[in-house]
């Protein structure tokens, strides 16, 4: 009996090694594709979440400068900072305790520059120094003698904190305090604490005057934790009586910041020019601050190709360099600009 082929009906026959190539080779243009779109949109979520990133820390730091500018010089009743202020802390040409200053900067800070006891700037950016009164005041309920004074119990003052009153201005370091039902009383001695005091009292203080704790603000650029410049700000902390400023981080990702001061030249409370710090002689002219940042996403690859910016002194402003850096990178930047005229 001879072997007959076997036919299979067409409904049950297999694909061809070419059908089931131009099948792979289809499959894989499909994939190629859901991946492109899937990358695609992937970057497009990192590059909004970057530009929603940027703007969130932009912002925040310029409303917190503006905010911290326009309380510059803040003296309660007193008429200005500027002069006739009784300073009795000991070493009151110091930058930090000079309130006849309450805002100053530095220009173009290198590396290892020392300012207020800070140091380890980003180099080539710019400092701001204010000074005034703190906001939450109390009253003062009277004035004992050169060495008492007592406040309202809800100043919530401790020994060693810095302290200024007016309607007259004084400016020195609570030695003790004492807490009651009638108020806090606050003595000052010279030469107790750190700074200290060097002397007494000379000024007297009506009832109803205002007292608060003296405050010292210095923001500045300088590696933050994330291993990439970021904005700091410096407060007054007091540590059983030894009182000094302590960094904090205020904003990351914020590359750079340059500061020009506008200026009143005779007083006539127009503004004349904008300068920066090394130009400035008499800071008792400064009548208004111009910032200008530069901020980044925290993420790197967000643009397409490396980018830096460098700050062009006469447009004022952060400009994209033709050719990157070489420590160009692909980080989204943005420039935020602002000027905050000074109200006291």
């Amino acid at each position: 009996m001879k072997n007959r082929p076997l036919h299979l009906p067409k409904s049950v026959a297999g694909y061809t090694l070419v059908e089931m190539l131009i099948a792979m080779l289809i499959g894989l243009f499909l994939l190629a594709g859901a991946f492109q779109i899937t990358q695609a949109n992937k970057r497009n979520n990192v590059l909004q979440k970057s530009i929603q990133q940027v703007q969130k820390d932009g912002r925040f730091a310029v409303d917190h400068l503006t905010y911290a500018i326009k309380t510059a010089g803040y003296s309660g009743f007193y008429e200005s900072l500027f002069s006739n202020v009784e300073n009795l802390i000991n070493t009151p040409t110091d930058i930090k305790w000079d309130v006849s200053i309450p805002v100053s900067g530095y220009n173009d800070v290198a590396s290892a520059d020392s300012h207020a006891g800070i140091t380890n700037f980003t180099a080539g950016t710019d400092v701001l120094l204010i000074k005034g009164m703190a906001s939450n005041t109390a009253s003062v309920l009277s004035n004992v003698d050169s060495s008492h004074i007592v406040a309202d119990v809800s100043s919530n003052f401790t020994a060693g904190d810095i302290v200024l009153v007016s309607d007259q201005a004084s400016l020195f370091q609570v030695s003790s305090i004492s807490n009651s039902a009638a108020g806090s009383a606050l003595t000052l001695a010279s030469g107790a604490g750190t700074p200290g005091n060097s002397a007494l009292l000379n000024n007297s203080f009506n009832p109803d005057s205002e007292i608060s704790k003296y405050d010292v603000q210095m923001f500045y650029i300088k590696i933050g934790r994330n291993g990439f410049p970021a904005l700091f700000k410096t407060m007054l902390i007091n540590k059983a009586g030894t009182v000094s400023l302590q960094e904090n981080e205020l904003v990351s990702d914020i590359k750079d910041m340059q500061i020009s001061y506008g200026i009143d030249n005779n007083n006539d409370k127009i503004l004349d020019a904008y300068d920066d710090a090394s130009a400035i002689t008499n800071w008792n002219q400064v009548v208004s601050v111009k910032l200008v940042l530069l901020a980044s996403s925290n993420k790197d690859n967000v643009m397409p190709e490396k980018s830096s910016f460098s700050f062009d002194v006469n447009l004022v402003s952060f400009v994209k360099d033709a050719v990157a850096a070489t420590d160009g990178d692909r980080r989204l930047k943005r420039v935020f600009r602002t000027s905050v005229p000074l109200r006291n």
